[in-house]
C-alpha cells in the first residue's frame, strides 16, 4: 500500500529537527513537548486510578459494614414491626432474585455523653438473634463480642474513632439522650439512658467509626420510641446490581414501604468524591495544555524552518490543503509519541507504587501512605480502561487544535515570494 507524502515528509521534518545540529532549538522544544504530554498523560493516569482504588475501597468497606437495600416501613407500631417483619420479607422480598438475607434494623438520632463530653450519633439497633447480621458486623469487632448487645442489660458497642474522641474504653459507661422526650407538669424531659461499652468496632470508614452506636434492637426501640426509622435491611449476591432491585422491590411495595438502595443513602459522599475527580482531572490537563502550548510554538518554528522546502512544494503541485496535513500530522506523531510514553509509565508506576513508597521510605525515611492512618497494606488503584481512553482522546485533541493554526499559515506560504528573497 502506497503511504501518502504527506505522512513520509511529517516524519522527515520531524526527524531532520530531531537529528540536525543546526536545529538544536526547535529539536529541544519538540522534546520538551513531547515529554509534557508524556507526564501529563501519566500523572493523569496515576492520580485518577489511585482515586478510583480509594473509592471501590472505601466503597467495598461501606457496603460489607453496612446493607446493600435499606427497607422502611411507616405507618407500623414498632413493636409490632419487630414480630412481623419476617412474615413481610417473606411475602414481598424472599423471592426476587440476587436477595441473600434480610434482618430488621431500627434506627434513630441521639447524643452520646461522657465525661461531659458530648457527641451526636446514630443508633443502630440490630437483633443479635440473626446470624446474618452477626456474622457481618463481628468482622469488624476489635475489642468485644456483638453477642453482649442482650435485651434489657443496655449494652452498647461503638466506633474506634468514637471510643478515641471520647477516651472511652471497654467496661466505660456512657448516656445516651434520645429526642423522644417525655412530657410532665414542667415541660419536656429527653430521654436519657446509662449503656456499658461492651466492644468497639472498626469499620475503616471515619463517619461510621465516629458517628454511629450499635446497640439490641429492643434497647433502641425503648430508648427511641416512635421518634426511630425501622424497616428491613437486605444484602444482595451483587452489590452494583442493588439500584435495580431497588426500583423492583418499590413496584411490588405496599405504599407505606420504600426501598433506598446504598447510591441513595450515601449521595452525597459519591458526589463528592466524583466532585474531586474532575476537579483534578482539570488541574493535572493544565500540565498537558502546557505540553501541547509548546507543541504549537515547535510547529511554528518548524513551518518558519521550512519556509524554502514549503515553497518548492508547492511550485511542484502540492496544494494548500495538502501543506496543512503534512504539519496537523508532524504535530500529532509528537503527540502520540508522548501519549504512548505516558500511558505505558502511567500504568507502570500505578502497578508498582507499593514497590516505589518502599523505596522512597527506605531512602528518605517517610511514608507517604502510613498503615496507621490509612488503615491500607497496600495502595489502592483501579486502572479503568474507558479513563485512558478519555484521556488520550482529550490530549489528542488539544494537541490537533494546537496544529492548525501553525498548518494553516504552512499552507498560506507564497512560493514566488519566498523564492525570490531566497
Amino acid at each position: 500500500m502506497k503511504v501518502p507524502y504527506e505522512f513520509w515528509l511529517a516524519f522527515k521534518f520531524l526527524k531532520i529537527s530531531i537529528f540536525n545540529k543546526n536545529k538544536n532549538f526547535i529539536s529541544f522544544i519538540s522534546f520538551i513537548s513531547s515529554l509534557g504530554i508524556a507526564l501529563g498523560v501519566a500523572s493523569l493516569i496515576i492520580v485518577i486510578s489511585i482515586m478510583n482504588g480509594f473509592e471501590k475501597e472505601v466503597r467495598n468497606r461501606m457496603l460489607s459494614f453496612l446493607p446493600h437495600i435499606e427497607v422502611y416501613v411507616k405507618e407500623v407500631n414498632a413493636i409490632d414491626f419487630i414480630n412481623s417483619w419476617k412474615g413481610i420479607f417473606d411475602k414481598y422480598i424472599k423471592d426476587i432474585n440476587n436477595i441473600k438475607s434480610g434482618t430488621p434494623f431500627v434506627s434513630s438520632q441521639a447524643i452520646i455523653m461522657k465525661n461531659k463530653i458530648l457527641n451526636g450519633v446514630l443508633i443502630n439497633g440490630i437483633d443479635i438473634q440473626d446470624k446474618n447480621n452477626i456474622s457481618d458486623i463481628t468482622n469488624y469487632m476489635i475489642h468485644g463480642k456483638i453477642q453482649d448487645l442482650i435485651h434489657g442489660k443496655y449494652n452498647i458497642v461503638i466506633g474506634k474513632n468514637l471510643a478515641n474522641a471520647i477516651d472511652a474504653n471497654i467496661g466505660d459507661s456512657i448516656y445516651l439522650i434520645s429526642s423522644n422526650s417525655f412530657s410532665h407538669i414542667i415541660g419536656f424531659t429527653p430521654n436519657i439512658k446509662k449503656f456499658n461499652i461492651t466492644g468497639i468496632f472498626d469499620s475503616g470508614y471515619y463517619e461510621y467509626d465516629m458517628n454511629m452506636v450499635i446497640i439490641n434492637i429492643l434497647d433502641a426501640i425503648n430508648i427511641a420510641g416512635e421518634s426511630s426509622l425501622y424497616g428491613i435491611k437486605l444484602k444482595t449476591d451483587n452489590m452494583y446490581i442493588a439500584p435495580l432491585i431497588s426500583k423492583k422491590i418499590n413496584s411490588i411495595l405496599p405504599n407505606f414501604m420504600l426501598a433506598i438502595d446504598w447510591s441513595q443513602t450515601n449521595k452525597n459522599w459519591f458526589s463528592a468524591i466524583q466532585t474531586e475527580k474532575k476537579i483534578m482531572f482539570i488541574i493535572l490537563m493544565i500540565i498537558v495544555l502546557i505540553a501541547v502550548f509548546n507543541l504549537l510554538s515547535s510547529l511554528v518554528m518548524t513551518v518558519n524552518d521550512k519556509e524554502k522546502d514549503i515553497a518548492i512544494l508547492r511550485t511542484f503541485g502540492a496544494q494548500a490543503i495538502n501543506i496543512s496535513y503534512i504539519f496537523v500530522i508532524q504535530g500529532l506523531i509528537i503527540s502520540i509519541i508522548g501519549i504512548t510514553l505516558g500511558s505505558i509509565l502511567g500504568i507502570l508506576i500505578t502497578t508498582n507504587l507499593d514497590i516505589i513508597f518502599i523505596f522512597l521510605e527506605n531512602i528518605i525515611g517517610f511514608n507517604p501512605m502510613p498503615k496507621e492512618i490509612y488503615l491500607l497494606d497496600k495502595i489502592p488503584y483501579d486502572i479503568r480502561i474507558i479513563d485512558i481512553f478519555k484521556i488520550i482522546c482529550l490530549t489528542l485533541v488539544m494537541s490537533f487544535l494546537a496544529t492548525i493554526y501553525p498548518s494553516m499559515q504552512a499552507s498560506k506560504t507564497q512560493p514566488a515570494h519566498i523564492l525570490r528573497n531566497n
